[in-house]
């Protein structure tokens, strides 16, 4: 499946991976044009933004490095004739269950890789 997600979501998934993989705080900064709001970013404590991993290479390669310390990970490209995705997977061992996710782009298939995996 091949899984497209809008800016707002994926910052979302960032704060989800600093906060679940990382031990570290993720505050919901809103932007807002009168009182409609119209995208969203979110800060550490330390005041800093939050890592784009879901759309970044080097922080996904973060994200990477965290789940190759529980689990091998395989990823790659595939071409289908409804487009093209990335995919992340891997195998949970010891009870050998595979979990794949596939994406537009390869970061955000490690993310939501990552989540899946984290949240079991």
């Amino acid at each position: 499946m091949n899984r497209t997600m809008t800016p707002d979501k994926l910052r979302e998934l960032d704060a989800w991976i600093e906060t679940n993989l990382f031990g570290g705080v993720a505050n919901r900064c809103n932007f807002e044009e009168g009182r409609k709001i119209v995208g969203c970013t979110y800060y550490k404590s330390d005041g800093s933004e939050v890592p784009h991993y879901s759309s970044r290479a080097d922080a996904a390669m973060d994200v990477l490095k965290e789940c190759h310390e529980y689990t091998s990970i395989i990823f790659g490209f595939h071409e289908s004739p409804t487009g093209n995705s990335y995919y992340a997977g891997g195998i949970i061992n010891p009870d050998a269950v595979n979990i794949f996710e596939s994406a537009e782009t390869l970061e955000l298939a490690i993310c939501l890789f990552a989540k899946r995996f984290f949240s079991k």
